[in-house]
């Protein structure tokens, strides 16, 4: 199911979901409210690019990602 057809369920009252805070963020709707779920675990973030040979580029780009995964909140 599309996130956008999901997403409709929801505003007219016949579904409910769990999803990411990117969620929340790419798809405002009216209709629908987003709630932390604040004793929820966390989830997994995974970088994705060509296998056959990474730039130096990404490879910048992916240290970076991590070091922004890893810093505790206000720590920049």
């Amino acid at each position: 199911m599309r996130v956008d057809d999901w997403l409709t369920l929801i505003s007219t009252g016949i579904a409910m979901g769990m999803s990411s805070e990117a969620t929340a963020t790419q798809y405002p709707r009216p209709g629908v409210v987003y709630k932390t779920v604040r004793d929820a675990p966390p989830i997994s973030v995974f970088l994705a690019f060509w296998k056959d040979g990474p730039s130096r580029l990404i490879a910048d780009f992916a240290r970076l990602a991590r070091q922004a995964f890893t810093e505790t909140p206000g720590q920049a």
